[in-house]
């Protein structure tokens, strides 16, 4: 927030100034002499033209000499008088009228040679100070101006003792007065005795006296300038001009160059008069703004005080800007504006002024709404016033509001697991140690919210309370989202000082590994080669890839990570022999209170330990036999026992017969022996058999691996025995006994049933 300040200064008029064009150097040439009072003309202009009340008034003095020796060729000191008073009791030493000064003889009368510079000096301050005897104004300030075209050559020796040493008998210890021109000139002539110098050049002990006498006669309460005209710019010179002029010594060797020194004096005569005189302004920023010191500008003020009345603002870069306003120093460092050397003078018609113009910026802090001032107190020091003057302080206040954009960030996947609830971030803003709710700033989010509707922007949110800036933050409601971390809010508050305002709450979908588990049968055999599958809860939406169960029974899913939910594990293929085992259902809970714990649930045991299992029950066989010939037609008469041996003896298992085919039904695991213990008529036996059910669903006859065929409820064994009629010839390398054994196992499958078969023929067949 910025505020442009404006100071404006302006005065009235002092009426009362007297100054005196004083030592009026007569002894100089005609042809310089003719320079100064065109200079003196210009100058008078200047300042008694518009000099309204006459409070500007000039008085004349003059010095002066003949060369030669001092008793006939003496020095002489002047004080002119503009009254017409014939007596010679009292004088009017000043004038406010310009046609009285030029027009006064003292400028009108032809130089003659010699510098008497202390006689100057003496009639210069006695007009000045002696208020009573030439009408001078008590109150008034005082200025001397001393004009001189040489170095002194005459000075005062000590028995002088000032142009009022008149009395005594001996005429060369005495300062002789007299009046001339109808009493418009006092002139002052002292004795042979009190002065040295023949009027034609000046020595050291003659430079010294007449500096002795400058600092012993003009005091700091009388302002006092000194130029010296073509004089040259020696030490000399320079010596006796520094004693002459305190408040200013010029040196100037042509006519211009006198009118510039002239103007310039002039300028200061005229801050004199000016109620406000080389003043000071201090303006200091109050602590609650900054200065923008580059806005920093100025205007010289011209009030018309007649009517209609007016001001005229002169900018600084206009060409007119007046000399008093360029004088100013101004000083805007350091958070402040302070103005020196301002001096403002004025008149019954009109007023000079001064105006500073500049832009504030109201600190951060403080833009609440509040008013607070933009300068500490600001015044003006001037040495005509005890008090200074203060000036009005005006106020700032500005609401600086901040925009925080908020944003719901979910870190689950896209919602892939449907996890999501609806919630809502709440704005809280600070309030010492404690969070406070923000009224009506609240953003709800639904559980199925993506893209822009998980963004929201609080806005005309104050940013500063008490000087103090606000610090923001959100809250989730609820605290917690089951399944996921606490929401993690970033940053974890913002201000309008920071960079980046936004803040964004995220929370993390926390998952487990589903671990693994231990494929096994109903005796704890671990089975190998059983496939699985998760599903999600809908039993279709597959989730990672087939798992196989390896050589140790282990089935491996712990590169899955699940969030809470259910879950379908599937048995996707089973042993041969055995039954697919149901599916079972995962469930992942999370039962924390503050921060996620979650828990799987539906196996055996917890996830990763060994006793974790799922179970696969092998299915009852049936064994079926079928009795052919050698020639492979049905063969019908004979009888067959089937009895267990392993893991216990059972007596013989009782079987079915239809014709030529033979069943035995709910076998378990274990090793049996089938007997064919009645051949048929006519035909040669077989010798027994070993039947083998391993744990794990395997099937061999006669140490032969045969191959089972699952049908509903059960696995069928299927096997083919060939009796030969007796008498045929063994074949060779036979056994001679043994008969053709031939073991069909039949696999089902969706369009048919694929036999394969197995045929153990003996290399020696009975007779």
């Amino acid at each position: 927030m910025q505020r442009r300040q404006i100071l404006s200064l302006s005065n009235g008029f002092q009426d009362s100034l007297e100054f005196l064009m004083n030592t009026i150097d007569q002894g100089q040439t005609l042809s310089r002499w003719n320079i100064l009072k065109s200079a003196l003309n210009t100058f008078s202009s200047g300042l008694l033209d518009d000099n309204p009340g006459q409070s500007i008034k000039i008085g004349l003095a003059a010095f002066g000499g003949t060369t030669g020796d001092t008793s006939t060729n003496k020095p002489y000191g002047m004080i002119g008088n503009f009254g017409t008073v014939s007596a010679d009791t009292v004088y009017r030493g000043f004038t406010a009228d310009k046609s009285e000064f030029t027009g006064h003889a003292i400028l009108n009368t032809n130089p003659i040679g010699g510098t008497p510079t202390f006689l100057g000096i003496d009639a210069g301050m006695d007009l000045l100070t002696m208020d009573s005897r030439y009408q001078g104004r008590p109150g008034a300030e005082k200025v001397l101006i001393t004009l001189t075209d040489g170095q002194p050559t005459h000075g005062n020796l000590s028995g002088y003792h000032g142009l009022w040493n008149y009395t005594g008998s001996n005429a060369n210890n005495r300062v002789e007065r007299t009046t001339e021109s109808n009493t418009r000139v006092e002139r002052f002539i002292p004795g042979s005795n009190l002065f040295e110098g023949n009027g034609t050049a000046t020595t050291t002990a003659i430079k010294n006296s007449t500096i002795s006498r400058a600092n012993t006669r003009i005091t700091n309460s009388i302002h006092s300038y000194a130029i010296g005209f073509r004089i040259g710019q020696d030490q000399d010179a320079t010596d006796v001009l520094n004693a002459l002029g305190i408040n200013g010594r010029y040196f100037a060797d042509t006519p211009s160059q006198l009118q510039s020194v002239m103007t310039a004096i002039k300028d200061s005569i005229i801050n004199l008069s000016a109620l406000i005189r080389d003043a000071k302004v201090f303006d200091p920023m109050s602590q609650y703004v900054d200065l923008n010191a580059a806005t920093v500008q100025t205007s010289a003020l011209r009030v018309n005080l007649t009517t209609p009345r007016t001001m005229t603002v002169i900018p600084s870069i206009d060409g007119n800007y007046p000399q008093y306003a360029q004088n100013v120093v101004i000083d805007k460092t350091g958070n402040k504006v302070n103005l020196s050397n301002l001096t403002l003078s004025g008149s019954s018609t009109k007023l000079d002024g001064f105006r500073v113009e500049y832009e504030v910026t109201l600190k951060d802090a403080y833009q609440d709404g509040k008013f607070y001032p933009t300068n500490d107190p600001t015044y003006l020091a001037d040495e005509n016033y005890p008090n200074p003057f203060g000036f009005a302080v005006p106020s700032v206040k500005h609401y600086k509001t901040i925009s925080i954009p908020v944003e719901k960030i979910w870190n689950d996947d896209n919602n892939d697991w449907n996890t999501r609830q609806d919630i809502t971030l709440q704005l809280q803003r600070q309030n010492g140690s404690n969070w406070e709710n923000v009224a009506n700033n609240a953003f709800a989010i639904a559980k199925t919210a993506t893209g822009n509707a998980l963004k929201h922007t609080f806005s005309n949110l104050p940013s500063y309370a008490n000087g103090q800036v606000i610090n923001y933050r959100i809250v989730e409601i609820p605290a917690r989202v089951l399944g996921y971390d606490p929401g993690v809010p970033t940053p974890v508050s913002t201000n309008v000082q920071a960079n980046d305002k936004t803040l964004k709450m995220t929370n993390n979908l926390k998952k487990i590994p589903l671990g693994k588990f231990t494929k096994i049968n109903q005796n704890g055999d671990r089975l190998t080669g059983v496939k699985f599958k998760l599903f999600k809860s809908d039993g279709t939406t597959q989730i990672g890839a087939e798992k196989i169960s390896i050589a140790n029974g282990e089935v491996d899913f712990s590169d899955i990570q699940l969030p809470v939910g259910t879950y379908i594990l599937r048995e996707t293929e089973a042993l041969p022999g055995y039954e697919t085992a149901p599916d079972k259902t995962i469930i992942v809970t999370d039962t924390g209170t503050t921060t996620a714990n979650l828990v799987i649930t539906g196996l055996d045991e917890k996830p990763n330990e060994d006793g974790n299992q799922v179970v696969n029950h092998l299915r009852l066989f049936t064994l079926k036999v079928t009795k052919e010939d050698n020639h492979g037609n049905a063969l019908e008469g004979a009888t067959f026992t089937l009895k267990r041996t392993i893991p216990t003896p059972e007596t013989p298992i009782s079987g079915t017969t239809n014709q030529n085919i033979f069943t035995f039904a709910g076998l378990s695991a274990g090793t049996y022996i089938l007997t064919e213990t009645s051949p048929p008529n006519g035909y040669i036996g077989v010798e027994a058999m070993t039947v083998v059910i391993s744990a794990n669903g395997q099937v061999t006859i006669n140490g032969v691996v045969q191959e089972a065929t699952p049908t509903e409820g059960e696995t069928l064994i299927e096997l083919t025995v060939k009796n030969k009629e007796k008498g045929q010839l063994p074949s060779t390398g036979g056994h001679g006994t043994q008969q053709f054994l031939v073991a069909a196992l039949v696999l089902a499958g969706i369009a048919g049933v694929i036999a394969v078969y197995y045929v153990y023929r003996n290399r020696k067949e009975a007779e």
